[in-house]
């Protein structure tokens, strides 16, 4: 029986592997990672923490099975917020690991992005699935793809000079569905095949050209 609750700690610690675990938080809770964005009415923040620091050889692997994990002080691994109202919006995803270790840095974000899901799901009331957008940068973009969001070929640049955030990229039902399956997220993607169809009203909407086109020719 001992031996059977050992070998899981073990493997964890000689493959290395992050555990993140995501909760829905307040902005208090991750505001140093989260500035400069402010707290706004209505929004969802997540944070990540890290289970026990990743190890690699036999005799941290035998530590770890024979202690209890211990969860990382100071700043969240990674947050997250949704903006609810009339243009759901993920526009702040951010980690504290640096951009250099690739694999802790991206597994974070995909953790926040994954609970953020689950938010969007709790909150969506009479709005379809696909009308989440995210506004992604150039580092936490491929998190987003990863999880089947499609980039809009023509953002609305425009919506900077009404405060909002730009939307780059748009939920996609499907593409979420197959992405949760593959990382064994079965209770999401379950809840995932519980929404309607997309309508398809939010491509619909999206702008046909660049709305900047142009605006600095002579």
């Amino acid at each position: 029986m001992i031996r059977a609750l050992l070998l899981p700690n073990i493997a964890a610690a000689l493959l290395g592997g992050p555990a993140f675990t995501a909760t829905k938080c307040s902005y208090d809770e991750v505001s140093e990672l989260a500035q400069p964005a402010e707290e706004i009415p209505g929004d969802v923040w997540v944070k990540v923490t890290e289970n026990a620091a990743p190890s690699l050889d036999l005799a941290s692997a035998m530590a770890a099975a024979t202690s209890e994990p211990s969860i990382v002080v100071g700043a969240p691994a990674a947050c997250g917020r949704l903006r609810t109202g009339d243009k759901p919006v993920i526009d702040v995803l951010r980690s504290s690991i640096a951009k250099e270790q690739v694999d802790r840095c991206g597994a974070s974000m995909d953790v926040a992005i994954e609970k953020l899901l689950e938010c969007w799901l709790e909150n969506l009331g009479g709005d379809e699935f696909e009308s989440l957008g995210a506004s992604a940068t150039l580092y936490t973009s491929d998190a987003f793809e990863r999880f089947g969001f499609a980039e809009i070929e023509f953002p609305d640049l425009t919506a900077l000079g009404r405060g909002e955030p730009i939307v780059t990229h748009r939920a996609r039902l499907s593409a979420a569905i197959l992405a949760c399956d593959a990382r064994g997220s079965s209770e999401l993607a379950e809840a995932l095949r519980s929404q309607p169809p997309p309508s398809g009203k939010e491509e619909a909407a999206a702008p046909k050209k660049d709305p900047w086109a142009g605006a600095f020719k002579l």
